[in-house]
């Protein structure tokens, strides 16, 4: 029904002469490129609201918002090859400069950026976290950058105590900022509120609300635009009941505002939302918006020059019966060229679209689809979420739009996007760009194949012409001496986009002499008449030589105490090509291979002023004498050559000591005793590592008779034997004192001087006896009989008195230790005849003899016995009797 009543009021417009209808003329073979991921880095999960801005031609800034964890950051991306790639993110707010997110709780949002001009990026945007009564409000901030990525610390630019929100920014000719934002600080709306900085956004002055009516509604979506003295600003509000466009403009840089006008003309109640603005070169102002006045949401277009009076409203374009034409951005070229970008919800939740004209709006494209999602997905109602879309054009007048595109995640999740047109509003048709992207490899032979690569770029997507590119190979670097016929250039891929870019490549070998080779590239395209010519590049080299040893080491061979020795190398090439550094490599042969293994770690390369090449590495050898490097190198055409193998010798393992006698575990009851203890340099598990040695001169030991009183200086030993291995047996004659206190310690090195072991200290404890007790030294016999009553005698005990000994002695069975025969005493007899009743059968036995002197026992002596089933019968004759 309402679009019935649109449509009437329009008829009577038409015959009154008042209504414009637009021209739409559609174009041929122009599109957008394909869509450019532009956050390519970004770490956050969600990007929204980008704004995008150009210097010259090709120098691209995208700014957005970027949901990083769990809050709202400001970033930006760029691009210096017109959108065909896209810088890392550069991180424009100051809430979290050092990227810990765990130190920011606050949200940045809706920015807004403009160029002064001295080249300053001004970005202004809405923050959360100053608190007033424990709430958090947003605020008005401003940041700059005069290098494009690092950015000042933020300047606040509202006084409100309540939220400021949605900010835009513009620029004057003498570098004044003006700023208009809504801002709740009056009555709990939203109203126009502005300010402006002279001095480059540091200090903000004037700042007033703008609307002076509809003060009892919320205001939304204010924008900013500057030509000398004026300042207009639009905006949207439901004053009139619907929403309406409304412009308040000043003439004194915003010190005063004359009161806001209406800008849409329609007759009847219907809604007007999204409004933004654009100025020209002339200060013509130009106002699109969403408009449904005809029943569904299209996009509209006025202008004025004074902001107070406009231009008949004019569709810019009028989309599909119920339609939704929404979020419309505009940005002017130059006077009456304009464009304008859009959000259309007609078909599915959200596609980009755009349109331009030429003569001010007499005429008007068809619309054109942005976003490719149609392409990629294969339907034009892809069901995916285009929104927020922003609009610039570069220095030629190509149009740049990016948006916020679900396309990956659907709703939960959107990236920045970028598209160019493929034609400009001038008609210009710009000669193909292209540049070298080198050739590999660098160096090689005569039957090497290199592989050389241009980048091509026609922004009105012309082919190369039949025969170009072209690669053209010379012998001198003028190029003048050509080698060979020109190689015609392919693409490097099947399908390619040459708006956008793509590579080109060359595969050819070289039929000439050692040395540099130089080549250029010739490109045609269009309607071009004579090729673009490159300028001569240096190419690869050509080369056969090997490179030499100068040096290496270390060369001959000595112990080393650490598993890591460093091995060195110098080596020149004696060619053209010169060593190629990367190519240096050390190999090792350890014990048990025969095979040299790459070692994993790269060596330390350096490159000296002759030339030459010196190399390093610590390498990790194994234990003992088997390790042998060696260094394998080429030249940069690849040429192999190897050093001689270096002996290596580790000995990491420090001298040990064994076998310490007499035991520290034993009472000494002598207070004279001979200290012996064997020092050794080897791995008892591995017997045929090779060490260094233990160093004798290095052996030495120091004693202390008191825990309080220190040890004696180190002494050295004067008694030592070599035994098998290299073991050293030490020994020294010790005088004890009385008690527990009687400490010894040791210490000494191997050859390879791995550092001092300290051996101790070992504890000597000496009890004197009133009475020494007899010591039981020699033998027990026989070993072996065929008798069951055996004749059994043993070599005498000792006794430093000459006390009077008798002897006991006792078998027990081998396997179980059960007694066989209890003590039996001999008297002063140092033998028994076992008796038949013991009945000893076939077996093992062990026989224990111990003496006695009438005050003490002596040791046990021991002594294994076999009784067989038959054998030599005893001697006649018993053993000593007894020890006079």
């Amino acid at each position: 029904m309402r679009k019935m009543l649109g449509l009437a009021v329009l008829f009577t417009l038409l015959l009154s002469g008042l209504y414009l209808i637009p021209h739409y003329t559609e174009g041929a073979g122009d599109s957008f490129s394909s869509s450019i991921l532009v956050n390519w880095n970004s770490t956050g999960s969600h990007q929204r609201r980008p704004v995008i801005l150009t210097r010259g031609m090709d120098d691209l800034f995208v700014i957005y918002q970027d949901y990083f964890y769990t809050n709202w950051d400001i970033s930006m991306a760029r691009s210096t090859d017109c959108g065909y790639t896209w810088s890392e993110k550069i991180h424009v707010d100051d809430s979290r400069r050092d990227l810990n997110s765990s130190n920011d709780f606050s949200n940045q949002m809706y920015p807004t950026a403009v160029f002064a001009p001295n080249g300053t990026l001004y970005v202004a945007y809405s923050d959360d976290q100053e608190i007033y009564i424990g709430v958090h409000y947003y605020h008005v901030y401003v940041v700059w950058s005069e290098d494009y990525v690092n950015f000042s610390t933020h300047r606040r630019v509202d006084t409100s105590i309540r939220d400021a929100i949605y900010p835009s920014l513009a620029v004057g000719e003498d570098g004044t900022l003006y700023l208009t934002w809504l801002d709740k600080r009056e009555g709990g709306k939203f109203h126009v509120y502005f300010a402006r900085s002279e001095d480059g956004g540091v200090t903000w002055i004037g700042e007033k609300r703008v609307n002076s009516g509809g003060l009892s509604v919320d205001q939304y979506g204010p924008k900013i635009a500057v030509y000398g003295e004026k300042v207009f600003i639009v905006w949207s509000d439901q004053r009139e009941g619907d929403f309406s466009i409304f412009m308040a403009v000043s003439y004194d840089r915003g010190d005063t505002f004359l009161p806001e006008r209406r800008v849409n003309d329609d007759l009847e109640p219907y809604s007007q939302n999204d409004p933004d603005l654009a100025v020209d070169s002339t200060g013509l102002v130009y106002i699109v918006w969403s408009d449904n006045r005809l029943g569904s949401y299209d996009i509209y277009y006025s202008t004025t020059r004074d902001g107070r009076n406009f231009t008949m409203n004019m569709l810019a374009y009028n989309g599909p019966e119920g339609g939704l034409e929404l979020n419309p951005r505009v940005a002017v070229f130059s006077p009456g060229m304009v464009g304008i970008t859009w959000v259309d919800r007609s078909h599915d939740e959200g596609d980009i679209y755009f349109t331009y004209t030429i003569n001010n709006g007499t005429t008007w494209t068809g619309a054109r689809r942005v976003d490719d999602t149609q392409r990629t997905l294969g339907t034009a109602d892809d069901e995916t979420k285009q929104e927020d879309p922003h609009l610039a054009f570069n220095s030629i007048g190509r149009p740049l739009v990016v948006w916020a595109d679900h396309r990956d995640e659907l709703f939960t999740r959107s990236d920045i996007y970028f598209a160019r047109y493929s034609e400009t509003l001038t008609g210009q048709n710009r000669p193909p760009i292209f540049e070298d992207r080198g050739f590999t490899p660098e160096i090689g032979t005569n039957e090497t194949e290199f592989t050389f690569t241009l980048w091509y770029r026609d922004i009105d997507g012309d082919d190369p012409s039949a025969g170009y590119p072209r690669l053209l190979l010379f012998a001198d670097k003028n190029g003048t001496e050509q080698i060979g016929e020109a190689t015609v250039m392919r693409p490097a891929e099947s399908e390619r986009d040459n708006t956008a870019g793509s590579l080109w490549i060359a595969t050819t070998t070289v039929e000439w002499s050692s040395g540099r080779i130089y080549y250029r590239y010739e490109v045609m395209s269009g309607d071009m008449t004579e090729p673009l010519i490159s300028p001569v590049h240096p190419g690869p080299i050509l080369d056969l030589s090997k490179p030499i040893v100068l040096d290496y080491g270390p060369i001959i061979p000595r112990w080393y105490n650490t598993s890591y020795v460093r091995c060195y190398l110098m080596i020149k090439d004696i060619g053209v090509a010169g060593v190629a550094p990367g190519s240096i490599r050390a190999y090792i042969k350890t014990l048990g291979s025969d095979i040299y293994t790459g070692v994993g770690d790269l060596p330390h390369v350096s490159v000296l002023p002759n030339g030459s090449v010196y190399a390093y590495l610590d390498v990790k050898a194994n234990e003992g004498k088997y390790n042998w490097v060696k260094w394998r190198f080429t030249d940069r055409v690849g040429n192999l050559n190897e050093s001689p193998p270096v002996n290596i010798w580790i000995d990491t393992i420090k001298v040990k000591f064994r076998n310490l006698q007499p035991s520290p575990y034993e009472t000494q009851i002598f207070p004279d005793i001979n200290v012996s203890i064997i020092v050794y340099d080897r791995d008892l598990y591995q017997p045929d590592l090779e060490v260094s040695g233990v160093n004798i001169s290095s052996i030495e030991y120091c004693y202390s008779h008191s825990e309080v009183l220190p040890y004696t200086p180190w002494k050295k030993v004067e008694n030592y034997t070599v035994e098998e291995h290299g073991d050293v047996t030490i020994w020294f004659h010790f005088r004890l004192t009385e008690g527990n206190l009687n400490m010894i310690k040791f210490r000494a090195k191997d050859l390879a001087d791995t550092g001092w072991y300290v051996y101790g200290p070992v504890r000597y404890t000496l009890r004197i006896p009133d009475n020494y007790p007899p010591v039981l030294t020699g033998r027990i016999y026989p070993s072996t009989t065929a008798s069951r009553t055996p004749h059994i005698w043993w070599d005498p005990a000792e006794d430093i008195e000459n006390d009077t000994i008798t002897y006991r002695v006792r078998i027990l069975e081998a396997t179980f230790g059960t007694t066989v025969m209890d003590w039996v005493s001999t008297g002063r007899y140092n033998f028994i005849d076992v008796p038949a009743s013991v009945n000893l059968r076939v077996g093992k036995y062990f026989v224990e003899v111990v003496a006695n002197d009438s005050h003490s026992n002596s040791n046990v002596l021991k002594a294994n016995l076999t009784v067989l089933s038959s054998g030599d019968l005893p001697p006649p004759a018993p053993g000593p009797l007894l020890k006079s």
